[in-house]
């Protein structure tokens, strides 16, 4: 796993999100690195980036394959100060505005296949 946090946390203007980066060639799953690392005490908006997961997991703990090449797989460790029962509300509205805010600076047309994944073409 490398710790890309130096290398490209300089140019983002954000606070929190992306400041600590990981990324990994191949990977399981996104989500289970991004766990491990929670409960480690990584910092809220930490970000963990695989080219490829081989046991990515949908709801129903549905599980598929992320090939390399046609997508960007990545889970992000939030800390909401909300109830565990709000959490699902959280998921569904990132999605709509990540795509929303896709379209406003790339003029993409995204589409939201819920509750978290946003699909091009």
């Amino acid at each position: 796993m490398m710790n890309l946090t130096a290398t490209f946390s300089r140019g983002l203007p954000t606070q929190k999100i992306g400041k600590v980066l990981y990324y990994q060639a191949e990977i399981d799953s996104t989500n289970n690195l991004a766990k491990q690392l929670a409960k480690a005490g990584e910092p809220e908006g930490s970000l963990v980036i695989a080219e490829k997961q081989t046991k990515g997991r949908g709801r129903w703990e549905r599980s598929w394959a992320s090939p390399a090449g046609v997508g960007l797989w990545f889970s992000l460790i939030l800390r909401p100060p909300v109830a565990a029962s709000q959490i699902a509300g959280i998921t569904l509205l990132t999605t709509t505005v990540l795509a929303q805010v896709i379209y406003q600076e790339t003029n993409l047309q995204v589409g939201c296949k819920w509750p978290n994944d946003l699909v091009y073409e």
